[in-house]
């Protein structure tokens, strides 16, 4: 008997060590796979940096079940002094908002605080309109899902471009400018929901979805360098990814005309956070409401929050779109499905997806709105491929970095030929300059101001501001609210050799 045991006890050993060798072959196997995946990812990135040199900065992480697999940073966030970007630095993310304020919508009804699937007609401020008949049968999930019916134009660029608005006026716009779309309530992606939320937030519960997001998110979450609120990066001094263009300069980065500020920090597109962070938001997400071992949120309210509404039958860059959750886009990466948002504004690129049966997560933030968004695909593409045992040739990549660089040149030698003949044309003005300077009134839309600077005119609706350039039309004048290559067309209305208003965008604009 004792013979058997000894003899068991040596088996019990040799099968102990076995497995220790078992664990420590795979480890290193898993070592190398992921040195193979950091090493080629960084050529991809390098490549990419070096060849699109417009392009200054950029942040990546990838995370895989409990684990974050990858996190880094590249090249500088801040160009003209020298700031290297960092895995801490915050970017401005713009769409990929939507994940957070859906998410949170989510929890708000799981809290009996709202009730996604009730008429708005039943919340403030749409219960006070004199005429709710357009906003009937309509519900927050509709909203949130893009599927409301409806439209509004002057309210989604109030929100997220001008910040030319009063809290009042909003309702206003709300209530006089909403339109029907016609469409059977069928998906139409649009901020205009998530802009809505937040007022029916305001008026009828008197929340606000900023401080909503630090108490049900952020801070459980630890994410410290993550806020919706501008005044927060602006007091603490946050050292931002700032925002720049490959347009203009291929040899260099060129910094966008791009502001952001309280206002424009709104609920469908207003979070700044870092890549750091941006693992826990994964890690949570793939992990269905678990972080750091701690159930955040029940599985159930991830489900919710995942769950596809509206349905969506479109090829995407990347997925093939199926339909839109609570702020998710559901798609399919070849035959795998996975949840996904991206986000731009000028200077600006955001990209976060992950597989929900896989649990491997992916972000990218890129401080460049021409090519960084190009550039994050193939970051994603690779990765995503990679995880699912079907690498692909490093050397295909390269190539399409080659080609990206060739698009860049294109376009810039475009720009700059394009940008030489307007500043070259003669004055289409038929009056002093000074006759122009003034404000122009459009009730939906809001001011247009003018003003003359170095004998130019400059003109600013809200953060936007840009160089007049003379139009080939008799008082008519292009500018670049948007950036290098946004032009748009203000064309000056004249009675008697006086101007009355400006026509922009189809609107008419009265001087005051």
């Amino acid at each position: 008997m004792l013979t058997v045991i000894h003899n068991l006890g040596i088996m019990k050993n040799q099968n102990n060590l076995v497995l220790i060798l078992v664990i420590a072959i795979i480890s290193f196997q898993t070592t190398i796979a992921q040195y193979d995946l950091n090493e080629n990812l960084n050529k991809i990135i390098e490549k990419s940096l070096n060849e699109l040199i417009g392009i200054p900065g950029l942040s990546l992480a990838i995370v895989k079940n409990d684990t974050i697999v990858l996190l880094k940073s590249f090249g500088y966030s801040d160009v003209e002094n020298k700031i290297k970007a960092n895995t801490k630095t915050p970017y401005y993310i713009a769409s990929t908002t939507k994940s957070f304020t859906g998410t949170l919508a989510q929890i708000l009804h799981d809290e009996g605080v709202i009730d996604l699937d009730l008429p708005i007609t039943g919340y403030k401020p749409i219960k006070d309109f004199k005429n709710k008949e357009l906003f009937r049968n309509i519900t927050i999930r509709n909203l949130l899902t893009h599927t409301s019916g409806i439209s509004n134009g002057y309210l989604v660029w109030r929100n997220a471009t001008s910040g030319e608005y009063t809290h009042d006026k909003l309702v206003d716009v709300l209530e006089h400018y909403t339109s029907p779309l016609d469409n059977n309530k069928s998906f139409k992606y649009d901020n205009l929901g998530y802009n809505i939320f937040d007022l029916i937030l305001q008026e009828e519960f008197n929340l606000d979805w900023k401080k909503l997001l630090d108490e049900r998110i952020f801070t459980p979450l630890k994410m410290n360098n993550t806020t919706a609120f501008y005044s927060k990066v602006v007091n603490n001094k946050w050292p931002t990814a700032k925002p720049y263009l490959t347009i203009e300069n291929v040899n260099a980065p060129t910094k966008a005309n791009s502001k952001k500020d309280e206002k424009t920090m709104q609920a469908a597109g207003g979070l700044y956070t870092s890549i750091e962070d941006i693992t826990h938001w994964l890690l949570f997400n793939t992990n269905k409401g678990v972080f750091n071992g701690k159930r955040i949120y029940s599985e159930k309210t991830l489900k919710q929050t995942h769950k596809a509404y509206a349905t969506v039958d479109k090829m995407g860059v990347l997925f093939q779109e199926t339909g839109y959750g609570l702020g998710w886009h559901n798609a399919l990466f070849q035959d795998t499905k996975v949840l996904y948002h991206n986000g731009g504004f000028i200077g600006h690129s955001a990209r976060i997806a992950f597989m929900p049966e896989e649990k491997i997560g992916i972000a990218v933030f890129v401080n460049e709105s021409f090519f960084g968004d190009n550039v994050a695909d193939l970051l994603i593409s690779f990765a995503f491929n990679y995880f699912l045992g079907k690498n692909e040739a490093i050397e295909t990549y390269m190539e399409e970095i080659e080609s990206l660089k060739g698009r860049v040149n294109r376009m810039s030698e475009s720009y700059t030929k394009s940008m030489s003949e307007r500043k070259n044309r003669l004055s289409s003005l038929t009056l002093n300059l000074s006759e122009y300077v003034g404000k122009y009134e459009n009730d939906g839309f809001g001011t247009i101001t003018i003003d003359v600077e170095d004998n130019k005119l400059i003109i600013q609706i809200g953060l936007l501001k840009s160089e007049a350039f003379y139009a080939i039309d008799k008082n008519t004048v292009e500018v670049e609210f948007s950036g290098p290559g946004s032009i748009t067309k203000m064309a000056f209305v004249l009675e008697n050799s006086q101007i009355k208003g400006i026509k922009h965008k189809g609107l008419e604009f009265k001087k005051q």
